[in-house]
Formats: C-alpha cells, sequence, structure tokens
C-alpha cells in the first residue's frame, strides 16, 4: 500500500472515529457544559481552529474533560468547580487564560466575584 492510499484509509479511520465520538451523549453533554461555561463565542473559535492533528484532543477534551467531569454535580457545584479553576489559573500564573475566563459572563454569574477597594 503506498503512502496515498494508507493516508486515505487513516482519514476515513478518523472521520469514522470523529462520527461515532460526535454522536456519543458525554461528547454532547460536554459540548452543552463547554459553551455554557465558556461562551458560544470561544467553543466555535476552539471547533474551527482544529487541525487533523489537534482534532482527537478537542474531542478528548470536550467528551471527558467537559461531559463527565464537569457534568458530576455530586462532588462539588459548578461554581465551587469555577471558583477552583481560577485558583489554578491564578498558582499556575496565566494571565491569558485567566483573563479569558473574567470575559465569559456564565462564570462571572456563578462565582458572583465582588472586588472592594481596601
Amino acid at each position: 500500500m503506498d503512502s496515498s492510499a494508507m493516508e486515505n484509509k487513516n482519514r476515513e479511520n478518523s472521520d469514522m472515529e470523529n462520527s461515532n465520538i460526535k454522536s456519543n451523549a458525554n461528547y454532547q453533554d460536554g459540548l452543552k457544559v463547554r459553551t455554557d461555561v465558556m461562551g458560544e463565542a470561544h467553543v466555535k473559535r476552539s471547533l474551527d481552529s482544529t487541525t487533523g492533528f489537534t482534532q482527537p484532543l478537542q474531542d478528548w477534551i470536550i467528551e471527558h474533560a467537559w461531559g463527565s467531569t464537569w457534568q458530576d454535580d455530586s462532588v462539588l457545584p459548578r461554581k465551587y468547580r469555577s471558583l477552583i479553576t481560577i485558583a489554578f489559573l491564578i498558582a499556575q500564573k496565566s494571565p491569558t487564560e485567566l483573563k479569558g475566563t473574567f470575559e465569559v459572563p456564565s462564570i462571572m454569574a456563578q462565582v458572583s466575584l465582588r472586588f472592594e477597594k481596601y
């Protein structure tokens, strides 16, 4: 099998896997939660910028991180998970991600942060 035929076969397998993943309930739930938390514009921008190389990771994040981890309110409500995420971003010194978090109205509404001048 030449490299062109192998590449076509890999592309077909990848398309079938993507189709199966996107019909998965965790993927659909994850996409909804990610959109609720991060905002439609951010999710659309992320999905539009995926490549053949980054697509599997993007799908995994949606299905597993957003689809199962963020779905589980039995341990901590979303409000506290959002606060913990903000704390991690501060601890990691991740200003770009932290700025993005504060630009998402749903996170700000959940966390209800109030900054006061001391």
